[in-house]
C-alpha cells in the first residue's frame, strides 16, 4: 500500500508511531516548514530557527538511512504555505493509497487534517502519538466519574504503571511526594553549572539567516543561539544535567537568581516537546542515578513528577477538554497584556528580569513563568487569550497541548479549578524569599501601600476583594478573607486606591489607529557650531540605523523613509510651554516630567536653540517633500506614509548616554519595541486643570507656512523618556 507519511514539526522521532511501518519500496515522507505554522502567532525567533534546524537536520538523518524523504524550506518556490498545501502537492506528484500522520499536539491542526480528509479522495490515518505514556483516551477513563481531577493522584497511577521509583506496591522512600523538600530559597555560594551551548553548524546558520531575514519583527534574540538540533546532542543536554545539575535540582528547583536564568533546571523541554528526546528515557535516566547514588531522591523525584506527572496530566487535560477549554475566563478578566511583557519596560525588577531573560532565551523555568509572570497576570486580571498568546510565542518549548492547561489552568485559574485546587496567587514576600529580584527593585517589598510599596502586595488583595464572590468559599483560601476583614476599612481603603492608582497606569490608554511599524528619528539639540547635536534614525523597513551630526545629511534619508511607512520624530528639548492661571506656577514642572522642570537652566537654553533649528528642520523638509502631514500628538497619526508625528524626547540623568547621537540612539531604541507591536509610547504628561499650552513645534510650522491654523499653537505633544513605561 503506497503511503504518505507526514511528519509534522514536534514529531522529530524515528520511533514515532507514523514510521512504525515503513516501507522504502512504497512509502514516501513529507516534513515541510510552512507559513502557516510559523505565523499563526509570531513565535520568538529563537524557537523558529531551532525548530527549522531541528527538522532540517531530523531530515537529513533519515535520508542518510536511506528514507525516501521530500522536504519543502520555507523559502522553497513551490511551497504552497500550509500542510494541506503541501499534501496536495504531493498527491499531484505521486500516486498514494493512503495518508499517515501521528496525532498532531494541536487542536487546530487536528481539525485542519480532518477537513483535508473530507476534501481529499484519500484515507488518512491518525495514529496514536506513543511517545507519551498516557493516551488521551486512558485519560479520559481515568478522569471518569471523579468530581475533581488533582494531579498528584494522576501521578502515583503513572508510577504504579511504569514501576519507577516503587519498591513493590509501596513509594521508593515511603513517600510520593517530596516537594515540601524542594523549595529552598537561593543562597550565597551557589554554583550553578554552564547551561549545554551548542556551536550552530551550517544548517542552523541557514536557519539563523532565515529568521533574521523574515521574522526580524518578530519577539525575542535569535542570537546567540545554543540549543541542541540533533538527538545526538539533546541527549548530550540529558546527560550533562543528570550529571552536573540533577543533585542541586530538587532543593533549588523554585529558587530565582538575577542573571541566572537556567539555574539547576534540565533545559530538556524543548527536546522532549519536539521529540529529540522521549520522555521514558530521561525518567529512567534519573532514576538509573538515583539507584547509582549521584543524586537525591527529592530531585529525581521532583523532576520524574514533572514529566510523568504534569506533563501527562496537562496533556490529558488539553485532550479532554477542547476546543471549550480555550474559551475559558472564570474571572471574567478583560484587560489587555501591558506592554512591558514585550519591552521589560517596568520598575518591578522581578517581571522585567524574567521577561529579559525571556526575550534573549526563549525560556524561562516554571517558577518565573508561573510565580512572577503568571502571578502578575492573574492579580492585574489580564485577560486569558491574551496571556496565552503571549506565553505561546514567547517560550521555545511552548505547543498549545502544553501551554493552555498550564496558563488558562494552573496560572489564571481560568477553567475555575478544574486543574487545580487554588488560584496560585501571591504577594512580594514571597518573590522576595524565592529571589533576590527585590533587591536591585524600585519599589519596596517591606512597604504594603503608597507609591513606594511593591505592586504585588496591594494587588493581591485587591484580586482576593473583587474575586470574593467566586473564592471565598474555597477551603484553601478562606482564611485569607478573615484576614483581610481584620485590616479595618482604612487598610481596605488604602489596598483599593493603591490598586486603582496602578491600574490607571497601566490602562493608560495608547494610539488604536496605528497600522504598521514606523520609522523612528530623534535630534539630540544642540550648538551645531560647537558639534553639540546629534541624530539617529531607525528604518523599519530596511532594519537600519542611520547617525549622524550634520542635519542636512538626514533630511534626505528621512523623506526617503517616508515613502514607506509613517515616521515619529523626536526631538530632544521642551516642544512646548505650560499657561497656567497662576502667574507664580508659571515655569513650574509640567505633571509628569519630574523634579527637572522644562524651565531650568538647560531647559530652557536648549528650548530656545531649538526654536531656530526646528523652523530649519520643517523648512528643509517641507522643501524636499511639501504633502508631508504632520501630526502634534497621536491623534490621527496611523504610521500611513507621509505622516509624521512630532514627540518631545526627555533623555536625562541615568538615561544619558556618552554624546548627542549616542542619547539619540538611545531614545530610537526605547520607541522600537512600540513600533514593532504597532503602538506608541506612553506620554509622561499627566492632564492638569485649567493649563493651557504654547505649543513651540506648532509656531515653527506655521512660520514656515506648512500649517496655518493657529489653534495648533494650543496643542501639548507627548513626552517619551527611555526609562518610562516602568510601571
Amino acid at each position: 500500500m503506497k503511503t504518505l507519511r507526514l511528519i509534522l514539526g514536534d514529531q522529530l522521532s524515528q520511533s514515532i508511531s507514523s514510521l512504525k511501518d515503513y516501507n522504502p519500496d512504497t512509502d514516501i515522507i513529507l516534513m515541510c516548514e510552512v507559513w502557516n505554522e510559523a505565523t499563526y502567532v509570531k513565535h520568538h525567533k529563537k524557537k523558529i530557527a531551532f525548530l527549522f534546524s531541528a527538522m532540517r537536520h531530523f531530515a537529513e538523518a533519515l535520508k542518510k538511512q536511506d528514507f525516501n524523504i521530500e522536504y519543502t524550506e520555507l523559502d522553497a518556490s513551490a511551497n504552497s504555505g500550509s500542510f494541506s498545501g503541501e499534501v496536495k502537492r504531493m498527491l499531484s506528484k505521486y500516486s498514494f493509497d493512503r495518508i499517515v500522520v501521528t496525532h498532531p499536539g494541536e487542536y487546530r491542526v487536528l481539525e485542519e487534517l480532518q477537513s483535508l480528509e473530507n476534501e481529499l479522495n484519500i484515507a488518512i490515518e491518525i495514529r496514536e502519538d506513543d511517545r507519551f505514556l498516557c493516551t488521551p483516551d486512558e485519560f479520559a477513563n481515568w478522569a471518569k466519574d471523579r468530581k475533581q481531577l488533582r494531579m498528584e493522584y494522576f501521578y502515583r497511577e503513572m508510577r504504579k504503571t511504569y514501576d519507577i521509583l516503587m519498591d513493590g506496591k509501596d513509594p521508593l522512600g515511603g513517600q510520593w511526594n517530596y516537594d515540601a523538600e524542594n523549595r529552598k530559597p537561593p543562597k550565597d555560594g551557589l554554583t550553578i553549572p554552564p547551561p549545554y551551548i551548542g556551536k550552530p553548524d551550517d544548517i542552523t546558520q541557514d536557519c539563523i539567516s532565515l529568521v533574521s531575514e523574515r521574522f526580524d519583527t518578530y519577539f525575542g534574540d535569535v542570537e546567540p543561539f545554543y540549543f541542541a538540533v540533533t538527538r545526538a546532542d539533546a541527549l548530550q543536554v540529558l546527560d550533562q544535567f543528570i550529571a552536573q545539575r540533577l543533585p542541586h535540582f530538587g532543593d533549588y528547583q523554585d529558587a530565582m537568581i538575577e542573571g541566572e536564568p537556567w539555574m539547576y533546571h534540565s533545559h530538556i523541554s524543548f527536546y522532549l516537546n519536539c521529540g529529540l528526546l522521549l520522555p521514558l528515557e530521561c525518567v529512567q535516566a534519573a532514576e538509573k542515578a538515583y539507584h547509582a547514588g549521584q543524586a537525591p531522591l527529592n530531585a529525581v523525584e521532583g523532576f520524574i513528577r514533572q514529566i510523568i506527572g504534569w506533563r501527562e496530566y496537562v496533556r490529558g487535560i488539553y485532550w479532554l477538554k477542547m476546543p471549550d477549554y480555550a474559551e475559558q475566563n472564570f474571572f471574567e478578566a478583560q484587560r489587555p497584556l501591558p506592554d512591558f511583557y514585550w519591552t521589560a519596560n517596568t520598575k518591578m525588577n522581578c517581571l522585567r528580569q524574567c521577561v529579559l531573560e525571556t526575550k534573549q532565551n526563549a525560556y524561562a523555568h516554571h517558577i518565573q513563568r508561573l510565580m512572577v509572570l503568571g502571578n502578575f497576570a492573574l492579580l492585574a486580571g489580564i485577560d486569558p487569550k491574551d496571556v496565552n498568546e503571549w506565553f505561546l510565542i514567547v517560550y521555545a518549548d511552548a505547543y498549545e497541548w502544553v501551554e493552555l492547561p498550564n496558563v488558562s489552568g494552573m496560572i489564571l485559574f481560568a477553567d475555575g479549578g478544574y486543574l487545580a485546587s487554588k488560584p496560585y496567587a501571591a504577594g512580594g514576600s514571597y518573590i522576595n524569599k524565592m529571589s533576590d529580584y527585590c533587591k536591585n527593585c524600585s519599589y519596596k517589598v517591606t512597604k504594603k501601600n503608597g507609591p513606594d510599596a511593591c505592586p504585588f502586595n496591594y494587588l493581591y488583595w485587591n484580586f482576593l476583594d473583587r474575586n470574593r464572590e467566586k473564592l471565598s468559599s474555597n477551603h484553601r483560601i478562606g482564611m485569607m478573607y478573615k484576614t483581610f476583614e481584620r485590616m479595618g476599612e482604612d487598610k481596605q481603603k488604602a489596598i483599593h486606591h493603591d490598586s486603582q492608582e496602578f491600574f490607571r497606569k497601566i490602562d493608560k490608554t495608547y494610539s488604536s489607529d496605528i497600522t504598521q511599524p514606523y520609522h523612528i528619528c530623534v535630534i539630540d539639540i544642540g550648538s551645531p557650531k560647537l558639534g553639540n547635536l546629534g541624530w539617529c534614525l531607525f528604518d523599519i523597513k530596511k532594519n537600519q540605523e542611520l547617525t549622524g551630526d550634520n542635519l542636512d545629511d538626514l533630511f534626505p534619508n528621512l523623506m526617503e523613509a517616508s515613502k514607506t511607512s509613517g515616521i515619529i520624530l523626536g526631538l530632544e528639548a521642551p516642544l512646548f510651554a505650560p499657561l497656567r492661571p497662576d502667574l507664580m506656577e508659571a515655569t513650574r514642572a509640567r505633571k509628569g516630567e519630574g523634579r527637572r522642570p522644562w524651565s531650568a537652566g538647560a531647559g530652557a537654553q536648549v528650548l530656545t536653540m531649538n526654536l531656530p533649528i526646528m523652523t530649519y528642520i520643517f523648512k528643509h523638509l517641507y522643501a524636499l517633500k511639501p504633502d508631508i502631514s504632520y501630526f502634534l500628538n497621536e491623534h490621527g497619526f496611523s504610521a500611513q506614509p507621509g505622516q509624521m508625528m512630532i514627540f518631545e524626547a526627555l533623555v536625562s540623568g541615568a538615561d544619558k548616554g556618552a554624546s548627542h547621537i549616542n542619547d539619540a540612539q538611545i531614545m530610537v531604541s526605547s520607541c522600537l519595541p512600540f513600533s514593532q507591536l504597532k503602538r506608541l509610547p506612553q506620554s509622561i504628561l499627566e492632564e492638569e486643570n485649567q493649563t493651557e499650552y504654547l505649543n513651540l513645534s506648532a509656531a515653527a510650522l506655521l512660520r514656515c507656512g506648512i500649517w496655518s491654523d493657529p489653534t495648533s499653537l494650543c496643542l501639548a505633544s507627548p513626552i517619551y523618556k527611555p526609562s518610562n513605561d516602568r510601571i
